[in-house]
């Protein structure tokens, strides 16, 4: 009787440690941040082509979300937002975006907010030449296994 107690036991042991060891596997894994970098260089890449269409797929769709870019005040959703930021582009022939080494970012769950600087180099069709610097924040959800931007401000730093 105390073998088969004995016996016993040990088995619940056994079966407790590995659903732990498991367990703790699956939090190391999910624990695991985003590369906020690596994200916000992918978004300002397709932003480089200055085609609005190939960033979508980067960002959330719905109608309720605001976004807020260099010019107007505000887009209200998706849809409105690419539509837009194409009358920001018109002076433009080609851009080229690289995010700096200041990226922050954090995460909650399924939210999560990046920060940095951007540097961009335009030429605009009249042959003129723009640098700038901007400061971009995001805020991602994920969705399924993909990230998308749920909120976005982009700005430029007014001239001292």
């Amino acid at each position: 009787m105390r073998v088969r107690a004995l016996l016993l036991v040990f088995l619940v042991l056994g079966c407790y440690s590995a659903f732990a060891k498991e367990k703790k596997a699956v939090a190391a894994k999910a624990a695991v941040p985003p590369d906020y970098k690596a994200m916000v260089q992918a978004e300002y890449d397709l932003w480089s082509t200055m085609d609005s269409a190939k960033v979508s797929p980067m960002f959330a769709p719905d109608a309720d979300l605001i976004f807020f870019d260099i010019t107007p005040l505000k887009y209200n959703g998706w849809s409105e937002y690419q539509k837009g930021v194409m009358k920001v582009f018109e002076p433009y022939q080609t851009m080229k975006c690289t995010v700096n080494d200041d990226v922050h970012g954090g995460r909650s769950g399924n939210t999560a907010y990046s920060a940095s600087t951007v540097g961009c180099h335009a030429v605009k069709k009249d042959g003129g030449v723009e640098d700038m610097t901007l400061r971009s924040t995001e805020i991602w959800q994920k969705r399924g296994s993909k990230w998308l931007i749920a909120h976005e401000h982009a700005s430029v730093p007014m001239k001292e």
